[in-house]
């Protein structure tokens, strides 16, 4: 999955993509598989719990 989609599984707007990407400590162009982006939405809902979607 791209940045793209990975910022947009978090609920953040484009915008937000270079802040994911610091966050993740990857570098631009990085791609991710399924598993690795559901794991990264459960590691930022638990590190923002205010940031939860409903």
């Amino acid at each position: 999955m791209s940045l793209s989609v990975l910022t947009e599984m978090l609920g953040l707007g484009e915008d937000q993509q270079e802040a994911v990407l610091a966050w993740t400590g990857e570098q631009p162009g990085k791609t991710w598989t399924q598993e690795e982006a559901a794991a990264l939405v459960e590691r930022w809902q638990a590190e923002h719990p205010d940031n939860e979607q409903a």
